[in-house]
């Protein structure tokens, strides 16, 4: 009985984390995802604002530094669309700054890691259940409410247009025949795959998490069924992404002789192999690795990103910018991987501080902290299947969540460390330990 008391307890502290995390399929469904996050994150901005002080994690600064330097990459913008392109991707890295500090200055009782992490698997599970939407239905295809809103001008913008307009699936032919790319919730199929990747261990941490058995079941059923979208998906990236995820976790927990997630994660492995190779799923796989659509231009615009580069080192040109001549699409160079994106945009500089921060927060949250619950060592998988997709995803719109998942990994590790010491607002000093506190004291 204390223990159900106690669950309904951290799920009513823990609200906050819903209303983030599952107002994203509503905001999908009322046409403004172009506008999501900041939508989300601007309530945030008043508990933080009203906080006497703020804190932050060890190596903040370089995150800091990484936003500092796209602000001044702004000079290289010679065009209008181009500064609206700047400012759209900016606000990510704005808005998932401010996610961080609320889930990390958010105390466990009053923002508990279980709340966090069964929202985001919640998200997760609606993504599942919009993959088997874009699986069964892959024409549906329909005005979104703020579509008749916004002014012709924005939705004339193609990229504009596909966060407003709602479509279940992107129809290919590229096998031979029709085939519907789940993209429910998002406005290409990639980012549907994307998503989905980064996001499986994160439900795999709920499931360890949850004490709740129904919660527990639906987690389990979205993961079984989930198999049938992730391969109609056709995405070798979102493939290589749950492989490495998934895989790490399960080498990592095998050396500590955790040896029953070892055998679950490799007969679900067994299974989902099977599953593929007797039924016609395994078709779609063959298929998809045999016609490699797409790969001449991604790597054309990749080598052109990384040559133009060589021009503007330090500040990169801003933004994305058109070169038909090179790409031979519509697509602009500095489109194709967040990598690419961050170094045509804004220079090497920017790169460097980009992948030394989740670097750092994936190397310093991958030891094993006795005093840490289990279930953390899953968000620290997740959060590396997420930067595994670099290379070749664009993750702007994504930046959020593995923020969400730097805050909760290094607010765990402070808390193991023995207390934290708070600062006042925007002093920005790192942490320290309760030792070095008591020392100064």
């Amino acid at each position: 009985m204390e223990t159900a008391a106690s669950e309904i307890r951290g799920r009513v502290a823990g609200r906050q984390a819903y209303a983030i995390f599952l107002s994203l399929p509503v905001l999908w469904a009322l046409g403004l995802s172009f506008f999501q996050w900041p939508i989300i994150t601007f309530p945030l901005i008043i508990p933080l604002a009203r906080a006497r002080s703020l804190r932050v994690p060890r190596r903040f600064g370089v995150w800091l530094l990484f936003i500092l330097w796209v602000l001044i990459s702004a000079i290289e913008l010679h065009s209008g669309s181009r500064a609206i392109a700047w400012a759209w991707r900016g606000s990510f890295y704005i808005t998932s700054t401010i996610l961080f500090l609320y889930i990390y200055n958010n105390t466990e009782a009053r923002l508990p890691t279980r709340s966090v992490i069964n929202a985001m698997a919640g998200y997760w599970v609606a993504i599942v259940a919009g993959g088997w939407f874009g699986v069964l239905f892959p024409t549906v295809q329909m005005q979104s409410l703020a579509e008749h809103a916004f002014p012709k001008s924005l939705l004339h913008n193609t990229y504009f247009l596909e966060h407003t307009y709602l479509q279940f699936a992107q129809v290919q032919h590229f096998l031979g025949f029709k085939e519907g790319r789940p993209q429910t919730f998002f406005p290409y199929t990639n980012a549907w795959g994307s998503t989905f990747a980064m996001l499986l261990p994160v439900a795999i941490a709920a499931i360890i998490a949850t004490k709740n058995r129904l919660w527990r079941r639906v987690l389990i059923l979205a993961m079984v069924s989930s198999v049938v979208p992730g391969i109609f998906s056709l995405d070798r990236g979102e493939w290589l992404s749950i492989l490495v995820g998934v895989g790490y976790a399960t080498m990592r927990l095998g050396t500590r002789h955790n040896f029953r997630v070892v055998a679950f994660a490799l007969l679900s492995a067994l299974a989902v192999a099977m599953l593929i190779v007797l039924t016609p799923l395994g078709g779609l796989v063959a298929g998809r690795f045999t016609h490699k659509t797409g790969d001449t231009t991604r790597l054309a615009r990749d080598q052109a990103a990384q040559s133009q580069s060589s021009s503007s080192p330090l500040l990169g040109y801003g933004a994305p910018q058109q070169d038909t001549a090179v790409t031979h699409t519509a697509k602009s160079v500095g489109t194709e991987s967040e990598v690419f994106l961050i170094l045509f945009s804004h220079g090497y500089p920017a790169l460097f501080l980009l992948v030394f921060w989740f670097a750092y927060v994936v190397v310093r949250s991958g030891k094993f902290r006795e005093r840490s619950p289990p279930y953390m060592f899953w968000v620290h998988a997740a959060l590396l299947a997420a930067c595994i997709q670099a290379p070749y995803y664009e993750l702007t719109e994504r930046i959020p969540l593995m923020m969400a998942m730097a805050a909760l990994l290094l607010r765990d590790i402070s808390e193991q460390n023995g207390g934290i010491r708070r600062h006042r607002l925007l002093t920005w000093r790192r942490d320290q330990s309760a030792a070095a506190t008591a020392g100064a004291t």
